[in-house]
């Protein structure tokens, strides 16, 4: 699992009077979260190991290579580390992969990538078997085969004067019109392409479309367009008695699996948090005067976990949420307060991330069994990643990786 707050620019889609509009919508933004880590230390009690190493350690470690910690990556299931690297002592640079594990400091696999030139988005899957990667010049989609070291061209964008879907990334900066990238279980990648569409010497986008290719079969499949997104949010909502009062809009939607989704449609004041799957009919989950953040899954019982941030209880500076679990047609208040963000784990556990009181510190705390236990705090913005089936938390940014496994 992992936490990102980022700073983007926003594509929002309106739907007004039967026609679609684009706009974009620049936001300030401090990216990635999280570390140099101020730790007031995790409990000793809870902590079967713990540790971190520097970029320059990382270096070292893979032959003196170049690293751009942005391209680290963490496999959920067994805890391992992929990184992009490029080698520092030939002439070319070669761009090359490493699978490693920090806690054992082992490299695990590594190798070199057919393309020159990456984009800013990099997966790896679960069970770490698999990678994938965007190149440019030209703009394509590639898997590796972890075991065998061998990577796969499996979508070139369409030529430039030629209509179709197309893997989209704003180099120079970072945007929510960019093409995701995400494993959404081992054998299927997930992405949102943009259609687009040439005439007259231009390309222009029509619309963004969700996009997943199964490895096993070697098939792209494309699935639900934003269009799609709004128009079946719109009719969920207007089910449920609530009347739209103008436009609708959505600033990008999540994968709960294999052409399965979840999202939050904007109208007016209100926010609806709606889940969507192809060729089924699209369910209202939750909806409040205010924001809804969705933060993750649990695959094992199909819990959506989300903050609601009531526009009654956030007035004059206040700052407070509610952690929610939608699970078997129930939603489920998990906990309240200067709730930051969370990381979803299996077993009914989730890792809290609070902001403190002076709201200089953010306070990292294990919720089991109705049970708060505190890990630690920082007071940095950082990376948090969870390598789940291992109870690895991870902490990055882009000069080191920290590490703690606990119980």
């Amino acid at each position: 699992m992992l936490l990102i707050i980022k700073i983007s620019s926003l594509i929002i889609l309106y739907y007004i009077k039967g026609e679609f509009y684009v706009k974009i919508r620049l936001r300030t933004l401090i990216f990635l979260v999280f570390l140099s880590l101020c730790f007031s230390g995790f409990s000793d009690a809870k902590v079967v190991s713990k540790g971190k190493v520097s970029k320059g350690q990382l270096s070292k470690t893979f032959g003196d290579a170049l690293l751009n910690m942005n391209f680290l990556r963490i496999s959920s299931e067994s805890g391992d580390v992929f990184m992009l690297t490029r080698d520092s002592k030939s002439r070319t640079r070669d761009l090359g992969w490493v699978l490693y594990n920090p806690v054992n400091n082992k490299v695990i696999k590594k190798g070199l990538c057919p393309f020159k030139f990456e984009n800013k988005q990099v997966a790896v899957s679960p069970n770490a078997k698999y990678a994938a990667a965007f190149s440019r010049h030209p703009a394509s989609l590639y898997i590796l085969n972890i075991e065998t070291g061998e990577w796969k061209n499996v979508y070139d964008n369409p030529p430039s004067d030629k209509s179709g879907l197309s893997i989209f990334e704003l180099l120079g900066g970072s945007s929510t019109q960019d093409s995701p990238l995400v494993f959404v279980d081992d054998d299927t990648v997930a992405s949102i392409f943009h259609d687009m569409k040439y005439a007259e010497g231009e390309k222009t986008t029509v619309d963004l479309v969700s996009v997943f290719y199964k490895i096993s079969e070697g098939k792209l499949y494309k699935s639900l367009s934003y269009k799609a997104f709004i128009e079946g949010g719109e009719k969920a909502v207007i089910a449920s008695g609530v009347h739209l009062e103008g436009g609708s809009s959505l600033s990008g939607v999540d994968f709960l699996g294999f052409k399965s989704f979840i999202y939050v449609l904007k109208s007016g004041e209100k926010s609806f948090l709606i889940k969507a799957e192809e060729g089924r009919e699209f369910k209202l989950i939750d909806s409040i005067a205010g924001d809804i953040e969705y933060l993750g899954n649990r695959t094992e019982d199909g819990a959506i976990v989300y903050n609601c941030i009531p526009t009654s209880q956030n007035k004059d500076n206040n700052y407070y949420r509610e952690l929610k679990a939608y699970v078997n047609g129930k939603i489920l208040t998990i906990s309240s307060g200067r709730i930051f963000g969370a990381l979803v784990s299996c077993y009914n556990r989730y890792i809290l991330v609070n902001l403190s009181d002076s709201g200089r510190r953010y306070v990292i705390d294990l919720l089991k069994d109705g049970k708060t236990e505190n890990l630690t705090s920082i007071s940095k913005f950082m990376i948090f990643h969870l390598g789940d089936k291992k109870n690895i938390l991870y902490l990055t940014d882009d000069r080191e990786v920290q590490w703690f496994v606990f119980e």
